[in-house]
Order: structure tokens, then C-alpha cells, then sequence
């Protein structure tokens, strides 16, 4: 991937300052791409062999430098010499302030790494830039078939986003411990920040809980993490400078919960584990004082394990029928004056976030979560997209954008790549001007799993080209992209869906809609009619500056329904550096 130099300026790294401007540094192997790189001397190179000394001062990283000298070795095949007899090239790492080793959501990543023929000295506020440096630094190591070295560079950088994540899930799929470790160290390769333990799904428990034990032992088939393991990846995790939220999945998405304790559930059961993936009915009773006394111990475990200020709930995906088929529920929505089941999820999700204060924890939930009961202090999840991640930022609530990072879906690296966190506006001419044609046409898309995937789409010929837009039924508008017609009748194009990389291919003949659509590999067969016109369609939902400051990040995700350990390296790398570099680097690197 071609690079263009870029030079960016962030409020949060004044200390930062303006040097000399130097030629293109596309050529560098760095993902993500720094804010600012200079090439001080095109051809210059620091030469390196066995003997360069690496030092450390300003703070104790605990086993970073043993780690970073183990990771010199691997890339370079050498035994560095014993640090007392290190004579050649220096490395030096400079931290200014000594922090605790949590790291937290406000922690000051940014970083000054400048390689001379004397030397190379990485200088950072925190641990935490030291670390995402030191990658930087590891990552400029090459040779050119003679020397082993450094290019001469001077590097300053800072995150785009403060939430640059990935989501494992270990509920659908166990995952073992060493291949969740192994992921930590990819993690901090890509100077990824929060790992999103998914630790309870309809098919599995995966938390050792002392006050509910029948959770792991009736609902994990004998694959849950103890405390101790819990801890241990909390302590990997910190020393790589990587914050750990865990996620309990409730109300929904509770079979798990309800094989072991049915008594907490809407309905009487009998229940059992869950073998195949979808949207389940089992849902904790809200209407029940000992449902709450089980999210305040699980909570309170949680929270003596995980020291992160957020604590996951999931709230996604509730199938509120055991909701509406129960006397004693319905009795108390309507004393209660809770209008329908959302009011309902929403009465549910402000007795846990009442909860969660308690243990000094923050609320962290999927797209559902989002109601004007709760405060602005909870971060939402977005699933469902920039139109859903937009209206709620522009409401004053955090979030962070999930839709288009999905690992576990067949999809390219340059669709997550394209994937921009920050809601956008339509980018595309929707008015038919003098002299234009345009036409318009209702598809309906039926899938295996699923209503169909329903709307319609508009495409103008102008002076300029084909241009257009599709509306899909509930959603914002979006452009269309390289329209082509391959015969007077036949016409492709391209969009971004949530659904991945989207190709119609359809034929227009007759006032009459053939053909099929692809999304990613898969031929979906489409069929549908000519308008008479463009309907109205839902405009993006773009916040303004405010409610851009509210979006905080994004994380890659991805789901164990089809993903085993033995596949979690293949599916998560390398798109998921593609997808540090939409949250790392600036905007405008693409």
C-alpha cells in the first residue's frame, strides 16, 4: 500500500514541535501510519549489529525491555551480547512522567521516536507512548542484504482515537488462554488498546463465578476461565499496555444463564445450551429483586477481577416475546407505566447502571442500550452503524463504531479499510439537474436467514457521467460507486453495506428489475419493479463538531459462531492492522 507523506498537527501533542518538512516517507514499512514522519537524510541509514545497547529511563516497564531485546532477536536471527558488554548503537527510551501501569481511557499515548547516525532515542510522556513507540521503532528494523538498520527518521505521533479495539469472542467458541495471549501480542503490534472479552453468549458461560457456580458448571460444557486465568490475561494485557472490558451478556442472549438458573428467567423453561447461532428467547425476568441480586454479585466479581473503569453488558438483540407472553410482567409494565419493551429494557438497564456505579464501574452497551433514561456517561456499541452511532453522539452519548470491522465475515481488507469511523455526509448530487436523465427502481433481496433486504435506488446520467444513490428500507441513504453498464440493459455498481462489499448486477428491461446482487462472494438472487419516481430517502446522520467528539473509537470484532482457536490467527490478521490504521492514523490517510 502506497503511503503519501503526511504531515498532521494534533491539539492533544502540542508538545510537538513544527520541524523542517522532508521528502515523501511512503516507503516506510509503518501501519498504522504515524502523524508526522520526516526523513532526515533519504539514504541514511543507522547501522546496527549484536551489540547495540537498549536502555530504559523514566519509569520501570517491568519485562518490556527483556521482551523488546527477544523481539530484536527474532527479527534479526542475532544473540544480543549481555547488556553489560553492549558497545555498538544505542537505543534509548526517555519517559518523562511515571504513571501507574493501568492503563486508562485518557492515557497519554503519544510519542517522538527520531533515528540519527548516533543513535535512535524514543521519547514519550508516558509507559504508554514508550510502548506504541517502540513498536513504530521494531517495525522500521529491516536490511538491505548487507547491514541490518534503522532509516534515519524523526517520528511524532499520537492516536487519532482514544478506543482502538478488538472483540474475542470465547462464548460461542472457547478460546485457550495461549491463544488469547498470542492475540494481545498482535494486539500491541497494531498498537490496539482495549481487548472486549465477549464471556457469555446463549451458547456458553465462560466466567468461574463463586457465587453462582451452576453458571460454569450446567452452562460451559467444562471450558470457563478461573479467577487466576482472568488475572493473567488482565496482567499481559497491562504490561502491553492494554486496557480489558469484559462483557456479560444481559438480557438477552441469557440461554446460558437460564440452563443454570432458570428461576431468573421470563418464563418457567425447561431450557437448554444452545448449539446453533441466532437470536434466542430466553431473557432475564426484570421484574424480579433476586435477578438484580445476581447482576450485583456477578458485577462485583467482575469488577475485583477486571480493573477497568468500564464493564460491558451487552443489551443487544432481546427477544422480548417471554416479555409480552407473561401475566406477571405485563401486570408490572402497566403499574409501572413502562409503555412497551424497550421502556421496559431501558427500566432493566438503569437498575444496572445504578448497580454498576456501585462497584465504580461505567456502562458500556450495544446500539439497544441507547435511551434518554440513561446518562451520558455510558459508551455505546454500535452494530448497527454510522446512522444509529451518529444520532446517539449527537445526543451526547459516547460511543464506538463496530459496524464494518466484523473479522469473522469473508470480507477484503479494503472494505474495513474504506470504513470510515466518523459519520459522513451523502457526498453525492440527489437533485436531477437541466438536461440530466434519471431513473429509479424497488429491488427486494430475499436471504437464507432474515426478512429481505428491501429499498430502492436512483441512477442519473449527467455531463459528467453516471452518478447515484440506494436507499435501503430503514437506513440512511448512501452513494453508489463505479457505475458501469455492461449492456444497454444491464448495469453494476458498487456500495458499502452493512452487510460488507455490495455488487448488484442487474437487468432493466420493461419496467422490470433481474439479476442478483453480491455481497462479498455470495449471489443473492434480486428482483424488482421501475418508480416513477426517487422516494424521499433518510439523509446521513452527521453530528456536529460536539457530537463528533463523542465517538471515541471503534474495535474490530470478531464472533465465534464459525470460528474455532485454530483459525482465530487467519481470521483476525492482518485485516485487523487495517483496521488500527482507520483508528490510529489521521483521516485523510487512505
Amino acid at each position: 500500500m502506497h503511503r503519501p507523506f503526511r504531515y498532521t498537527l494534533l491539539a492533544s501533542s502540542l508538545w510537538f514541535s513544527c520541524g523542517a518538512l522532508a521528502q515523501p516517507a511512503g516507503d516506510l514499512p509503518l501501519m498504522p501510519w504515524p502523524q508526522q514522519v520526516e526523513v532526515t537524510q533519504p539514504a541514511g541509514k543507522l547501522i546496527l549489529d549484536h551489540r547495540l545497547s537498549l536502555s530504559l529511563q523514566g519509569d520501570d516497564l517491568g519485562d518490556a525491555l527483556p521482551r523488546w531485546r527477544q523481539r530484536i532477536e527474532l527479527q534479526t536471527g542475532w544473540t544480543l551480547a549481555p547488556r553489560e558488554e553492549a558497545n555498538g548503537a544505542a537505543i534509548k527510551v526517555v519517559i518523562k512522567d511515571r504513571v501507574a501501569a493501568q492503563p486508562l481511557p485518557g492515557s497519554d499515548e503519544s510519542y517522538r521516536l527520531a533515528v540519527t547516525p548516533q543513535g535512535a532515542t524514543l521519547t514519550a510522556n508516558t509507559r504508554f507512548g514508550a510502548l506504541r513507540g517502540m513498536e513504530t521503532l521494531l517495525q522500521l528494523l529491516q536490511t538491505d542484504g548487507q547491514n541490518t538498520f534503522l532509516p534515519l527518521v524523526d517520528i511524532r505521533d499520537v492516536p487519532r482515537f482514544p478506543w482502538r479495539g478488538v472483540l474475542l469472542d470465547s462464548a460461542r467458541h472457547f478460546l485457550p488462554l495461549p491463544d488469547i495471549l498470542r492475540q494481545l501480542d498482535g494486539m500491541a503490534a497494531a498498537k490496539l488498546n482495549v481487548f472486549h472479552w465477549h464471556l457469555t453468549d446463549d451458547q456458553g458461560w465462560r466466567f468461574a463465578s463463586e457465587h453462582y457456580p451452576k453458571l460454569q458448571q450446567q452452562a460451559s460444557d467444562g471450558q470457563f476461565y478461573t479467577r487466576e486465568q482472568m488475572q493473567q490475561v488482565v496482567a499481559y494485557a497491562t504490561a502491553r499496555g492494554i486496557r480489558v472490558v469484559p462483557e456479560i451478556d444481559m438480557p438477552g442472549h441469557a440461554s446460558s444463564i437460564a440452563v443454570a438458573y432458570p428461576e431468573l428467567m421470563s418464563a418457567p423453561g425447561p431450557y437448554r445450551m444452545e448449539r446453533e447461532w441466532g437470536v434466542h428467547k430466553p431473557t432475564l425476568d426484570p421484574t424480579r429483586d433476586e435477578v438484580y441480586q445476581f447482576v450485583d454479585a456477578i458485577v462485583g466479581e467482575l469488577a475485583a477481577i477486571f480493573p477497568d473503569p468500564y464493564l460491558h453488558i451487552g443489551g443487544d438483540e432481546v427477544d422480548a416475546s417471554q416479555w409480552r407472553a407473561s401475566p406477571s410482567i405485563q401486570a408490572f409494565m402497566q403499574q409501572n407505566g413502562l409503555a412497551d419493551t424497550h421502556v421496559l429494557q431501558a427500566y432493566f438497564n438503569q437498575k444496572l447502571e445504578k448497580i454498576l456505579e456501585k462497584h465504580q464501574r461505567q456502562m458500556v452497551g450495544w446500539d439497544e442500550i441507547y435511551h434518554p433514561s440513561l446518562p451520558r456517561s455510558i459508551v455505546i456499541q454500535s452494530w448497527q452503524g454510522q446512522d444509529s452511532l451518529g444520532a446517539s453522539a449527537q445526543d451526547g452519548y459516547q460511543g464506538i463504531l463496530s459496524t464494518g470491522f466484523y473479522l469473522d465475515q469473508p470480507q477484503s481488507t479494503a472494505y474495513h479499510y474504506r470504513n470510515e469511523i466518523l459519520p459522513q455526509p451523502l457526498g453525492v448530487e440527489t437533485a436531477v439537474q437541466p438536461g440530466e436523465q434519471a431513473q429509479s427502481w424497488h429491488f427486494s433481496m430475499p436471504r437464507l436467514k432474515g426478512s429481505a433486504v428491501e429499498g430502492s435506488f436512483t441512477l442519473i446520467e449527467g455531463k459528467q457521467g453516471w452518478r447515484g444513490f440506494i436507499d435501503f428500507n430503514g437506513k440512511s441513504r448512501r452513494a453508489v460507486h463505479d457505475i458501469v453498464w455492461r449492456t444497454p440493459q444491464q448495469v453494476t455498481f458498487r456500495v458499502d453495506t452493512w452487510m460488507g462489499d455490495t455488487r448488484p448486477v442487474f437487468t432493466l428491461q420493461q419496467d422490470k428489475l433481474s439479476g442478483y446482487t453480491l455481497v462479498g462472494n455470495v449471489r443473492y438472487p434480486t428482483s424488482g419493479d421501475k418508480l416513477a419516481a426517487a422516494p424521499a430517502g433518510k439523509m446521513p446522520v452527521v453530528p456536529d463538531e460536539k457530537g463528533q467528539a463523542n465517538i471515541l473509537g471503534g474495535e474490530a470484532a470478531l464472533w465465534a459462531e464459525n470460528v474455532r482457536a485454530p483459525l482465530l490467527d487467519l481470521k483476525l490478521w492482518p485485516r485487523a492492522f487495517a483496521v488500527a490504521e482507520r483508528l490510529w492514523s489521521a483521516q485523510d490517510v487512505t
